[in-house]
């Protein structure tokens, strides 16, 4: 920050501004700042129809016959960026903050008051969630999430209108660091030149901008502070988590999950089961080793569930299935059926078979184990029934054919339904 020679100046302040001058340049000649080649002044990307620039004059206007006074040593420059636009938008920004202010700072206390409870008080939240979700027999088996890591989750994310604030508030900064890059390469030709009434108007205007930019950058301070607790505070509790045992009673058989709904809370279920469960025995995306938490799901996860007969019928089949080899609940282990994959690429522009996507494992599973159909081209006219499949993703190109397509084929009385993370309500079958 410049030291100037008298107190800074605020750009809020209109009055304390240096005043409006024809432009001239440091030599003393006028420009003319109308006509088709005067400059408007710009800010931002916004611009004024009647720019009115900040400038400035040397002390007295040399003559042809006498010597050149110290500024009209300086070469004629003037700053980039207008500050009085600086100040408008930096008032507009205020404005913006204020109005979200009430906002921020509810969501502050609310992570706050998170943040406060030990680990030992958020696993026990988890337990007192798992009694309320499930049935006693099933308790010890299932770990909801822990709500006040649940919120603290959200609130480490910013909303969208936090976004566009912070994304406003970096463009003001790059804006005003440019002006005052300017404004102090401006100073040191003043201070060079020995023009102290052109070093002190340039420091003031300087000092100005560093104050301005300053409040600028607090005025998201709730939502920085917000954030920078939750991040904080979920770190420190998943680093004092242990890995939950499953044993291969109850996980590789999977037998004690059972009763999984083709719905978000069967997902869920899912997710509960193998919570803070080693990472390195059951994957569900980039996290390859420690307690499970969920926090980068890069397979998908999908849900069969099938009926005989008319509505309200039994169930006659239900599983989940997670995308990859050797992936949490259904593998097919080298069993075929009806259906044939084919390769497709994925969301990261991977280009693979697609014969152990979770969707295929359990079609497959379903018509093989338990209609008996393990050859291409079989049709299966006895099977009546309604097919559920829900997937946390959008069905890819491969899976969408086995579906629609094939499993259409070989069941063509059944009544086939796609859920896609409950964003469709209702179902959209085939026929």
């Amino acid at each position: 920050m410049v030291q100037a020679e008298t107190p800074a100046v605020s750009l809020n302040d209109p009055d304390r501004l240096p005043k409006p001058k024809p432009k001239r340049s440091l030599s003393g000649q006028s420009i003319s700042g109308s006509g088709s080649n005067s400059k408007i002044s710009r800010i931002a990307g916004v611009s004024h129809d009647s720019p009115t620039p900040i400038s400035h004059r040397p002390l007295s206007s040399p003559s042809s016959s006498s010597a050149p006074t110290p500024s009209a040593l300086l070469p004629s420059k003037t700053p980039a960026v207008d500050e009085t636009e600086l100040s408008k938008s930096f008032s507009e920004l205020e404005c913006r903050a204020e109005q979200q202010r009430p906002r921020w700072e509810i969501a502050l206390d609310c992570a706050r008051q998170a943040a406060a409870l030990s680990n030992d008080d958020m696993l026990a939240e988890g337990r007192r969630e798992a009694a309320q979700r499930y049935a006693p027999g099933e308790v010890d088996h299932f770990f909801p999430e822990p709500p006040s890591v649940a919120r603290l989750t959200r609130l480490a994310d910013r909303s969208g209108e936090e976004e566009a604030i912070a994304m406003a508030l970096d463009a003001f900064a790059a804006s005003s660091s440019t002006c005052r890059t300017a404004l102090m390469d401006e100073l040191k030709q003043a201070k060079a030149a020995g023009d102290r009434e052109l070093t002190r108007r340039f420091g003031r205007r300087a000092n100005a901008l560093y104050t301005l930019t300053t409040r600028a950058r607090a005025l998201d301070a709730p939502v920085r502070t917000r954030l920078t607790i939750s991040i904080r505070r979920i770190a420190a509790f998943r680093a004092a988590c242990a890995i939950r045992p499953i044993s291969p009673s109850s996980a590789v058989s999977s037998r004690q999950l059972t009763n999984v709904p083709p719905t978000r809370s069967g997902y869920d279920r899912v997710l509960d089961f193998y919570r803070f469960s080693d990472a390195a025995r059951h994957s569900f995306g980039r996290a390859y080793s420690g307690p499970q938490f969920f926090t980068d799901i890069k397979r998908n996860v999908a849900v069969l569930h099938a009926t005989r007969g008319e509505a309200d019928s039994k169930c006659v089949y239900n599983d989940y299935a997670v995308s990859g080899e050797n992936a949490p609940g259904l593998n097919l282990d080298g069993r075929e059926g009806p259906f044939e994959a084919i390769a497709c690429e994925d969301g990261l522009g991977e280009h693979y078979l697609r014969d152990h996507d979770a969707e295929y494992k359990l079609v497959t599973e379903f018509c093989a184990r338990h209609l008996d159909m393990r050859r291409r081209g079989a049709v299966c006219t006895e099977y009546r029934g309604r097919i559920t499949l829900w997937s946390k993703k959008p069905l890819c190109a491969s899976c969408s054919d086995v579906f629609y397509q094939q499993l259409g084929r070989v069941l063509p009385r059944a009544t086939l339904e796609v859920r896609v993370d409950d964003s469709s309500p209702g179902h959209t079958p085939l026929r």
